[in-house]
């Protein structure tokens, strides 16, 4: 007997994809805006953003936002551009910036969602750059391309996760200071470096996806999960 596999993400629209927005000159009299998700020690990483990026950049200013929903099954909404409650307030907030530094995926669904929501400041006029951990690269180019800004800019801090941690006294002041110091030259770059000709492209995407993956008998339809990774049955 032959099984059909149908593609989970069903049909849907083509990603419209976006060109980066201009960076700025320089951030000497800018108005930086920092964008922390819902985890209370994200906050503290943007205060040691600002703390470092205020000593080298005495005349720039702060203005923050935190999106505090997160993307567990008791939320409806994890993902600002589809908030009609909170979009409103993010858009407002936005008009007030130059730019914004958005912090931190540190977890799974956590830096998916954090590139989703910064994918957005990009799609509303500003330029944007999001820190990351290493072990997360792969999920936030996945998010920003599905979102449609494939060239977001990222920068690696390898901050951890601190929600387990007991003594965030030791984070603020062991754990956050060197390594936001190590890549603060990154964020910069970021946030003024010029764009080059990949971030002024504007990809179009007429790719469809297949309504049916595979054809096959159980066995080669296991194969085909075995292959995709989806499975560790054989």
């Amino acid at each position: 007997m032959e099984y059909s596999v149908l593609n989970p993400r069903g049909e849907i629209d083509p990603i419209e994809y976006i060109a980066l927005q201009p960076r700025v000159k320089d951030l000497n009299g800018k108005t930086i805006g920092l964008f922390a998700y819902f985890k209370k020690h994200w906050v503290l990483i943007l205060d040691e953003v600002e703390r470092q990026l205020k000593a080298r950049y005495p005349s720039a200013r702060f203005t923050r936002f935190q999106y505090i929903k997160d993307p567990s099954t008791h939320n409806t909404v994890a993902e600002i551009a589809k908030d009609p409650e909170v979009r409103p307030q993010f858009e407002e907030w936005l008009k007030g910036v130059d730019c914004v530094v958005s912090a931190n995926g540190d977890a799974g669904s956590c830096a998916l969602y954090l590139a989703y929501n910064t994918s957005l400041v990009e799609r509303l006029g500003k330029p944007a750059v999001n820190l990351i951990n290493k072990e997360f690269i792969n999920i936030t180019k996945s998010a920003i391309s599905l979102r449609g800004v494939p060239n977001l800019r990222y920068v690696v801090c390898n901050v951890p996760d601190l929600s387990m941690e007991t003594n965030l006294e030791r984070a603020i002041k062991e754990i956050i200071p060197p390594r936001i110091s190590a890549v603060l030259d990154d964020i910069v770059k970021g946030l003024t470096s010029p764009l080059n000709a990949e971030d002024k492209s504007v990809q179009k995407n007429t790719k469809k996806e297949p309504r049916i993956v595979c054809q096959g008998s159980l066995e080669e339809i296991n194969s085909f999960y075995y292959r995709k990774g989806s499975t560790t049955c054989r």
